[in-house]
């Protein structure tokens, strides 16, 4: 296995960054060939002279240092880190011959989600009341596929299109062309680490992207196991059986850290991985309203705050029943505009306001009494558009207000208005997957 250990060798060193070659491997006997430095600084970019020189005082990295960083560090007596320790661990372990090239794609990134599986699995038989099953597994092994597939996904691609332009198919359908690509050109795990030491930071962000996973799924499993009866007491579930976990729900926080929406037989919770104590002050501040004053009651999702985790009752959007609930439902609006504008609030366009009949809903606060941004020589114009925008009520989007998207469009997708637009931008997206056609296109 010499050659399959020299493969795993250049992944590392052709993945490392500028800082870990710098702090790790540089001194002043090194030789610096300064032809990388000046390569890479005739590159266009947005890095001018006086900005290149800021980053490297910021890094306090030497220009000589820097210019070692980039050229080839060569395979010899480096210090793994700990990414690279675990990415050959799941090289090791991994099992080639459960591959099945019928099953496409996925035998790219099956190393990693093999991997993730047990892992889960293994955390899953600790857990005192909380019982994960097999579906429950399934769904978050899904969702890292996904994850993989946006890293690898291009990658895969050009290997297909680089195979069809060097050899001729035998097969006729194209699920089956793209069966044979894999079966000719990955028919051994070396070859398989021959593509990834092709794309050595893919390998990396997969390593550290399905570490992350691993984690992150661990936290939220155990976490509910300890919190169940508190979750039984204050969401008032019939039962505390969980029957599935829907993720990739909201933006993703902080490694991979993303909201799910808890499923249990009568009733949803949504896990936050993140501490919104800010949350709770905001319903205690609602109830004061609603108390010292003549004004309509306010209404904030229930929740269960933690130092690093959080839980908050699931909203259902209602429609208003009769006319005098449409009116309600604006009178608490332009409440809910004066306090956001009053608190700093910003963020709340159309998916962070469910209006529950006669309630409109914050369901995710994750900013107050945000400080505004400065501008190196700011226009006047400029200052007066951004006192406008940032220093009025429309800063918080409760109001219609336009957004950026793409060079020349603008979408409405304030709460107020609600609705869902669609652009003439276009995305790259897969098309023809697991066929000879695969590739990308707007």
């Amino acid at each position: 296995m010499k050659n399959f250990s020299f493969k795993i060798e250049e992944i590392f060193i052709d993945s490392a960054s500028i800082t870990e070659e710098k702090s790790r491997y540089y001194s002043s006997e090194k030789e610096i060939d300064s032809s990388y430095l000046e390569e890479w600084r005739s590159a266009r970019t947005l890095l001018n002279d006086n900005y290149f020189k800021e980053m490297l005082e910021i890094k306090n990295t030497s220009l000589q240092e820097f210019s070692f960083a980039l050229q080839p560090l060569g395979i010899g007596n480096y210090k793994e880190v700990q990414w690279f320790k675990r990415f050959k661990n799941i090289i090791d372990i991994f099992d080639y011959s459960i591959v099945d090239f019928s099953d496409g794609i996925v035998m790219f990134y099956l190393p990693f989600l093999t991997f993730l599986k047990n892992q889960i699995s293994e955390a899953t038989m600790d857990l005192g009341q909380l019982v994960i099953s097999e579906e429950i597994i399934h769904s978050l092994v899904e969702v890292a596929g996904t994850e993989m597939f946006n890293i690898f996904g291009k990658l895969i691609a050009i290997e297909l299109e680089i195979y069809k332009h060097e050899n001729n198919f035998e097969s006729k359908s194209g699920n089956e062309r793209f069966q044979e690509f894999l079966e000719k050109t990955y028919p051994s795990k070396d070859d398989l680490v021959s593509f990834y030491a092709k794309y050595p930071v893919a390998a990396r962000v997969a390593t550290e992207r399905i570490n992350y996973l691993i984690n992150n799924f661990k936290n939220m499993i155990q976490r509910i196991d300890i919190d169940l009866p508190e979750l039984g007491e204050i969401f008032h579930l019939e039962t505390i059986e969980l029957t599935e976990i829907q993720l990739s729900t909201g933006d993703s926080h902080q490694q991979a850290n993303a909201v799910a929406i808890l499923v249990f037989s009568n009733k949803k919770v949504v896990y936050k991985p993140r501490n919104l104590e800010l949350s709770l002050s905001f319903e205690i501040f609602l109830d004061w309203c609603a108390e010292n004053s003549n004004l309509l009651d306010l209404r904030f999702p229930k929740g269960i705050y933690k130092k690093e985790y959080s839980y908050n009752a699931f909203i259902e959007k209602k429609n208003c029943a009769d006319s005098e609930s449409v009116e309600k439902f604006y009178t608490r609006y332009g409440y809910l505009v004066a306090i956001c504008y009053l608190l700093g609030i910003n963020d709340l366009h159309m998916e962070n306001i469910i209006a529950e009949g006669e309630y409109p809903i914050i369901i995710d606060i994750e900013t107050m009494f945000q400080p505004h941004l400065m501008f190196e020589k700011e226009s006047v114009f400029s200052k007066i558009t951004h006192h406008l925008q940032l220093d009025s009520v429309m800063n918080s989007s409760l109001l219609p207000k336009n957004l950026n998207i793409g060079i020349k469009k603008e979408v409405e997708l304030s709460a107020l208005n609600g609705k869902e637009v669609k652009t003439n931008s276009k995305i790259f997206g897969p098309t023809g997957i697991n066929t000879d056609q695969f590739h990308f296109e707007q």
